[in-house]
């Protein structure tokens, strides 16, 4: 194929732009609704030319150019396909992407958070200890003012 066909061109428009990439058969056709039809004259012509009026070998050109122009058609439809489920394929892949993404921030984001409040605590802890070790000296301390005192009192 020498020329990419438009995204979105019917049927009937692919055909015709690719009879008319064959200088030869131009102007020899008239389209149809679902069919490309040939001028009887044309294909007699051609086949005078070429096979010298046999019918089996008028049938053959006509099959042959039937599948000539099915291959052509296929092959654009076989790109077109394969254009659209790569284009597909890159959305799911982006999208899988973003989705693990989202997954790890989230994860990471709560790891983040359980080692914060983790550090936290051990530091509370640390400081609760700590003042109750601050206070239970200077509760001894009172202990014993209180005790000497009334030791000394005796």
């Amino acid at each position: 194929m020498m020329g990419k066909i438009p995204r979105g061109t019917s049927s009937k428009e692919t055909c015709r732009m690719i009879l008319e990439r064959i200088p030869s058969y131009s102007g020899h056709f008239q389209y149809g609704t679902n069919k490309v039809f040939f001028h009887y004259i044309f294909l007699s012509n051609l086949c005078k030319n070429f096979y010298k009026n046999n019918n089996y070998q008028q049938i053959f050109l006509r099959e042959s150019l039937d599948q000539s122009l099915e291959k052509e058609r296929v092959n654009v439809l076989i790109s077109s396909v394969v254009k659209i489920q790569s284009q597909i394929r890159g959305y799911l892949a982006r999208r899988r992407y973003h989705t693990i993404l989202y997954n790890i921030i989230k994860i990471q984001s709560t790891y983040r958070a359980y080692r914060a409040k983790r550090d936290y605590n051990k530091i509370r802890n640390g400081i609760i200890k700590v003042q109750a070790n601050f206070r239970m000296k200077r509760q001894k301390l009172e202990y014993q003012k209180v005790m000497n005192f009334f030791f000394f009192q005796l």
